[in-house]
């Protein structure tokens, strides 16, 4: 008795959530909304209306009819921008935790609604966010440190922690982004020979100075492709040893953040690395909360800040009208309805990791694939791959002007040059949304292409007038294989698609 009783308390240990951390992690991914919506404004335009890549009427043509977003209303920039305004609103409103659990549901939609409108541009780090923002509907993410609880104080929990079916699915998501992103990597250049970290250094479109710097090192590139490696596999093990669970939990946690510092500072990969170590937050222990953050906070200066905060916060809620009379309680409690939806979903992300694998033969049924469109959950987590490490490119785009003169249009119109740009091939895109488009576009085929040239006519004419106007582009890739041992090989040149403007 005593045995099942000792086992029991260690699952709750392992598979629950301190509510502190689901406050941490509804204020880092609110926090991580903000900021990637403002980055998106210089953008808007050209990935979100009928004026850019991907106007409404192709996007209807070339994508599945479940992929529901609310940009595709209407293709003017203007109502992209209000959308955009009620995206931050209501992020800040989740941010202090107002009406919690109806934010998450309509933060969700909102971020749903902007990855669906141009899924050119999306990496993994978007689909993680609005990931955690959908299990996040089944959890008290408002009980801690928020509107909701000061307002509500009657409703405080006397348990500092849940263990629900909620909980399970936002722990197994998280870990199935680092073990399935480990079972596709299985290959000599990640277990045997220990190259793939030289080899993705060696890829041009997304390395930075640091990893310009690291890959003068050989023999440090061999220990840190064993190390990132193993740590992906262990890692998440590590997550639920039984011993010793709060200290190993959280230098485990610690190791993923210096994991992802690295992949943030060596490559430049997106918000990845912010969503993945936001992700993070939902597993910090109680044991963190209670013996590692107490002797911080109590350094004199930063406990009067702190309190300081604290009652200048409560006090403007409970003095705000609006407040006052939209309060929402939280609860611990989930429905039969809740548990089942999450157990549904739960088996559906399973069934997206497992089609991900490269030897795979399990397909998805249609209508399921479908209904994971507009939950916003379908996902694959296969980074810097065996198939995807030992290649690099850049593009060169000759655009013909009615006077008869050359300009590379992919240098915004700069002379037509095949040389590999210097010093940092990734300087030469505005933004990682940029470089993931064009690479799409280019794996598509000629599916794209003829949007997109028309993109380029479009913005170029509008400032150029007459002789000077665009007549027609052609899009050239260049590729270079990576070589062992530093070495180089010829580039080669390949023609993708030539347009005429209209």
């Amino acid at each position: 008795m005593k045995s099942n009783n000792t086992l029991s308390l260690k699952i709750k240990e392992l598979f629950s959530a301190d509510l502190r951390s689901l406050a941490i992690l509804r204020i880092g991914i609110s926090v991580l909304v903000i900021f990637d919506i403002i980055f998106r404004f210089s953008d808007l335009a050209a990935f979100y209306s009928d004026e850019g890549v991907l106007p409404r009427s192709i996007h209807i043509d070339q994508y599945d009819s479940w992929y529901a977003s609310l940009y595709m209303i209407n293709g003017l920039p203007l109502f992209q921008v209000i959308l955009f305004l009620l995206t931050i609103f209501f992020a800040m409103l989740l941010l202090i935790g107002y009406r919690t659990r109806i934010m998450t549901i309509i933060l969700w939609f909102l971020m749903v609604s902007l990855h669906a409108r141009n899924p050119m541009i999306l990496t993994g780090g978007d689909t993680l966010l609005h990931l955690i923002l959908f299990w996040g509907i089944f959890l008290p993410l408002g009980t801690c440190y928020s509107v909701d609880s000061l307002l509500n104080p009657k409703n405080q929990q006397s348990s500092q922690y849940i263990l629900s079916l909620g909980t399970f699915a936002l722990f197994m998501q998280i870990v199935f982004v680092y073990l399935f992103t480990a079972i596709c990597k299985i290959s000599p250049e990640w277990l045997s020979d220990g190259s793939a970290i030289y080899y993705a250094l060696h890829i041009d479109q997304y390395v930075t100075h640091v990893g310009l710097f690291i890959r003068q090192f050989p023999q440090l590139m061999k220990l840190l492709t064993r190390l990132v490696y193993g740590f992906e596999i262990l890692g998440p093990v590590l997550l639920f040893t039984p011993i010793f669970t709060g200290p190993v939990r959280t230098l485990t946690i610690a190791g993923f953040f210096c994991l992802q510092l690295g992949f943030g500072s060596c490559l430049s990969v997106g918000i990845f690395p912010f969503s993945t170590s936001v992700a993070m937050l939902a597993f910090l222990p109680s044991w963190f909360w209670d013996r590692v953050l107490p002797p911080f906070l109590s350094v004199k200066s930063v406990a009067s800040f702190f309190e300081a905060l604290r009652s200048y916060f409560t006090n403007f809620v409970r003095k705000t009208s609006l407040f006052k009379q939209n309060s929402q309680s939280s609860t611990l409690n989930t429905s039969w309805f809740c548990n089942v939806l999450v157990v549904s979903f739960f088996i559906i992300t399973l069934m997206w990791n497992v089609q991900s694998v490269g030897d795979s033969k399990f397909q998805m049924p249609e209508w399921i694939k479908r209904v994971s469109y507009l939950a916003g959950i379908e996902q694959g987590w296969i980074m810097f791959g065996p198939k995807f490490l030992k290649e690099d490119f850049w593009y060169v785009y000759p655009g013909t002007l009615k006077n008869g003169q050359r300009v590379d249009l992919f240098k915004g119109g700069g002379r037509v040059n095949w040389e590999k740009p210097k010093p940092l091939l990734s300087t030469m895109y505005k933004n990682h949304r940029w470089r993931t488009y064009i690479r799409n576009v280019w794996v598509s085929g000629n599916k794209f292409y003829p949007f997109y040239g028309q993109y380029l006519c479009r913005s170029w004419n509008k400032k150029h007038k007459n002789n000077k106007s665009l007549a027609s582009i052609e899009f050239y890739y260049v590729r270079e294989n990576t070589l062992p041992d530093n070495k180089v090989e010829k580039p080669v040149i390949g023609l993708m698609y030539k347009h005429v403007c209209y």
